[in-house]
């Protein structure tokens, strides 16, 4: 048989080959795919914890609104529910909404529902803004009784940056029918 002896500096090549053959073995095969689930895995935990502190913010947000809820509740600030027909003084706090000059109102006289009335009066009235248009609805809303805007429309026939804005809608006033004549 042929024996050869192979010199040490190829021996030392061929070693350093097969070491680094090694290395990239594990690199594509171990270390890469390793890393990439690594950074899904981090990925997925970022996802989760901003779901878990969203969760977290609204149980928070929900258990606020309840115990404004019932400070409410136990609150004598409700809004009264007056005795039948409160339509003077709805009619006056328009008045002085609008400062003395009404715009297009229609009431469509009180439902009744048990022993609670529901009037609606519909509007229709001009705006400058929306700015503007936003305080009148509020001071609509919050004459002092229970009421209720319903059926809202905004419209502009030109800029809305030059004013024009026509605002109409219903708003629902609930008053007691009891004391009904």
């Amino acid at each position: 048989m042929l024996r050869k002896t192979i010199p040490k500096r190829l021996c030392a090549v061929i070693m350093a080959a097969a070491a680094a053959l090694v290395a990239l073995v594990y690199v594509f095969a171990v270390q890469l795919p390793v890393s990439a689930r690594l950074s899904e895995i981090e990925a997925e935990t970022g996802e989760l914890l901003e779901r878990r502190e969203l969760a977290a913010e609204t149980a928070a947000e929900c258990e606020r609104m309840k115990s404004e809820i019932e400070a409410a509740k136990s609150s004598s600030e409700v809004s009264p529910l007056p005795d039948y027909d409160n339509l003077p003084e709805i009619m006056l706090g328009f008045s002085e909404i609008f400062g003395g000059e009404l715009p297009d109102l229609r009431s469509e006289g009180i439902k009744q529902d048990g022993g609670v009335g529901k009037r609606v009066i519909s509007f229709r009235f001009e705006a400058g803004s929306f700015a503007d248009a936003r305080k009148t609805l509020a001071g609509m809303n919050g004459l002092g009784f229970r009421s209720e805007v319903e059926n809202l429309s905004l419209g502009s026939d030109g800029d809305l940056r030059s004013g024009g804005l026509t605002v109409s809608g219903s708003i629902a006033f609930y008053e007691l029918s009891g004391g009904a004549k």
